[in-house]
């Protein structure tokens, strides 16, 4: 059961209300527009593991965008509390090929155009 619904990123927000405002060609637009494309990819990474987290049991428990302050503030994009264990999941939304070396233990990312 989802206890903290995924709401839409303010600096999604922020952003698309910014670039309704700025010139065709101000000088940051194009810097705006990818840091956007980058949110939104993001965004909708979550949205998709928020799908098959509905498929859950009722007494799995979701909560989404959850923000702490200890010393320092830090975000947990989706908290998954079960019966058996707790898990915190960091949601990465990469295109292309992901490729996992084993003997350096390093992610590959691969495009193709």
């Amino acid at each position: 059961m989802i206890m903290k619904p995924r709401t839409i990123p303010r600096r999604i927000l922020q952003n698309e209300a910014l670039l309704r405002r700025l010139p065709e060609f101000h000088r940051k637009r194009h810097e705006i527009e990818r840091d956007n494309r980058n949110r939104i990819s993001g965004y909708k990474g979550e949205r998709q593991l928020d799908y098959f987290l509905g498929f859950l049991p009722n007494e799995f428990k979701v909560y989404n965008d959850l923000r702490f302050k200890n010393h320092t503030a830090f975000q947990i994009d989706t908290l998954l509390i079960t019966p058996f264990f707790t898990a915190i999941i960091e949601v990465k939304n990469y295109t292309g090929t992901l490729y996992f070396e084993p003997l350096s233990d390093q992610v590959i990312q691969i495009h193709y155009s």
